[in-house]
């Protein structure tokens, strides 16, 4: 598996596609990223730290075939409501549909993509069904398992599969 950790990789998921839309405005569109000097342009303008040097990143992003995301901490701040719920902003789902897109002119296939969380969360079911995300795995508290079945359920290892968790 890919592992992210959107906490270490850069401040929140919302930094990232703002500072990609500046990134997309200097014509370097996320479907031109055929190099690993241009992923370094880009992973260049994130805060925080990378787990793994940007270069092995782009080459393990290469092969895969599915993206996993949990929902608090990645979608939103990670506040929730006085019902245990928290929303997501429309700038994470142009993401999302950013990162499809991107995947398909790279690979020629759309990739499968769920979300995991550890609450029923209203806000996340919505976004998956809205954006025809394959699964969306909630009450989950070993993220693991979630992970074997959504591989199972689409033919995919787990080296196949990117996860972005911030915990």
């Amino acid at each position: 598996m890919v592992f992210f950790n959107p906490i270490i990789l850069c401040n929140n998921f919302r930094s990232h596609l703002r500072r990609y839309a500046h990134v997309a405005n200097e014509n370097l569109c996320i479907h031109s990223v055929t190099m690993p000097q241009d992923f370094e342009k880009i992973t260049s303008l994130f805060t925080g730290t990378f787990l793994v040097p940007a270069v092995e990143l782009y080459q393990r992003l290469r092969g895969c075939k599915a993206y996993i995301f949990d929902w608090d901490g990645v979608f939103n701040d990670g506040f929730k409501d006085e019902k245990g719920s928290s929303a997501f902003s429309e700038i994470d789902a142009m993401g999302t549909n950013l990162m499809r897109f991107s995947h398909f002119l790279q690979e020629g296939t759309a990739p499968h993509i769920a979300v995991i969380s550890g609450e029923g969360n209203r806000a996340s079911f919505s976004l998956a069904e809205r954006e025809h995300f394959h699964s969306v795995y909630f009450s989950i508290r070993h993220k693991e398992e979630a992970l074997k079945h959504f591989c199972a359920e689409h033919g995919l290892k787990e080296s196949e599969v990117a996860f972005v968790f911030d915990d």
